[in-house]
């Protein structure tokens, strides 16, 4: 589960997205990309999020990292999620998981 501030965006609150293996060691990102996207269980089909996220140096670490923007995740709620990883334009992995926003402190 992922676990967000509402309203919290740019560099310092970026959302970490590891992508690996069933024996969890890391899924090379070399000449990759990872779509993040979240949605509302309710509207499977409308997510609020549908984003490339950047790949981290060096890519075969396998990890990836959205950075919200101002006014991007701002309702509380739990809503579904996953990390879509392709290359030339066809999916080849898909990470399901949880985004909890709750409010910031």
């Amino acid at each position: 589960m992922i676990t967000y501030a509402r309203g919290d965006y740019g560099s310092l609150a970026g959302i970490s997205i590891p992508v690996t293996h069933v024996d969890g060691t890391a899924f090379d990102l070399t000449g990759k990309t990872v779509h993040f996207k979240a949605w509302d269980p309710k509207t499977p089909l409308s997510p609020f999020l549908n984003v490339e996220a950047v790949v981290i140096n060096p890519p075969a670490d396998g990890l990836a990292v959205y950075t919200p923007a101002l006014g991007e995740i701002d309702t509380v709620g739990d809503y579904d999620c996953e990390a879509e990883v392709s290359i030339a334009g066809s999916v080849v992995s898909t990470i399901k998981d949880k985004l909890k926003v709750v409010e910031s402190a």
